[in-house]
């Protein structure tokens, strides 16, 4: 009886070893692929000032336009910025220095309004998008939620 076992256990280990084998070769596939591509956690673009500016139409009028710094920020280097004021229906799409600065052209909007902005890496990857208050001030102040 007892040979008989041994030998049942036996045959079974051999049957069972490459399957086990395959199945602890994948299960480190897997844990290694999740340890080399862990997710991407958003984070929100880079402090930033609006500067008012004035120009001339060709009517003599004149209005306020606003020019938005964004300063430096290693994560957003290179970056696609994009401003949209939402108040207006404007916006601007810059892309960043190598040192995550930026200076969008200019920006239709009336103090007060709210503007989103948010970036994409070279890599492909997005920012948050953040809402800022076109007002003067540094950093501009972030929207009331």
């Amino acid at each position: 009886m007892r040979r008989v076992l041994h030998d049942t256990v036996s045959r079974l280990r051999r049957r069972l070893l490459p399957v086990c084998a395959i199945a602890v070769t994948v299960a480190g596939l897997g844990l290694g692929w999740l340890a080399c591509n862990a997710p991407f956690i958003p984070v929100p673009p880079p402090e930033n000032v609006f500067i008012p500016q004035l120009v001339t139409d060709g009517g003599g009028a004149t209005r306020t336009v606003w020019i938005t710094q964004g300063k430096p920020d290693s994560r957003a280097a290179g970056a696609k910025f994009f401003i949209f004021n939402d108040a207006a229906g404007a916006g601007v799409i810059i892309d960043a220095n190598p040192d995550g600065t930026y200076i969008a052209k200019p920006l239709e909007g009336t103090m007060g309004d709210h503007v989103f902005i948010y970036y994409t890496t070279p890599a492909g990857a997005d920012s948050e998008v953040a809402c800022r208050v076109l007002t003067e001030g540094d950093p501009a102040p972030h929207c009331a939620r």
